[in-house]
């Protein structure tokens, strides 16, 4: 599937389970790719095989074991923070701190100003799906301030 059509099917569905193939043991895509693709194993939504399963389909997709293993262990965890580089990262630190301490409105605007300094790290990436890698329920979180849910690459577990 085009890598386009897949990345807005999944911030349309962000707890959905999408794979970005390749794109994932590209080195510059993998920060942000690889940890959405865990996700789902981390939830114990996909089990067929369990870990060594997703593992060895990452594997076999060129995507180092050890480093795959990190990335999920992280997920397991709730420890995996999305650290993207640049002005972008500083926003996203800044906006966790803020939704740390109940403010997740300041926190999406401030992403939503932000937005414009992300840079793909690799051409066929539109949008920093890092942001969908973990959630967190807090109040008044979303862009609209409809909803209750903030992405937990803002917050953590």
């Amino acid at each position: 599937m085009d890598a386009l059509i897949l990345q807005i099917r999944h911030l349309l569905d962000p707890l959905g389970s999408f794979g970005y193939g390749s794109l994932a043991s590209d080195p510059c895509c993998l920060p942000e790719v690889l940890p959405v693709e865990a996700m789902s194993p981390a939830r114990g939504a996909w089990r067929l095989g369990g870990d060594d399963h997703w593992l060895g389909m990452t594997a076999a997709r060129g995507v180092a074991r050890e480093t795959a293993e990190a990335v999920l262990r992280a997920m397991h965890e709730g420890t995996h923070r999305y650290t993207p580089p640049g002005t972008w990262g500083e926003a996203v630190a800044e906006a966790r701190e803020q939704a740390l301490w109940g403010a997740g409105d300041a926190a999406w605007r401030l992403l939503r100003n932000a937005l414009p300094a992300w840079e793909a790290p690799g051409p066929l990436l539109s949008a920093p799906i890092g942001l969908l890698c973990r959630w967190v329920e807090t109040p008044n979180t979303s862009l609209n301030g409809t909803g209750a849910l903030c992405v937990a690459a803002l917050t953590s577990a």
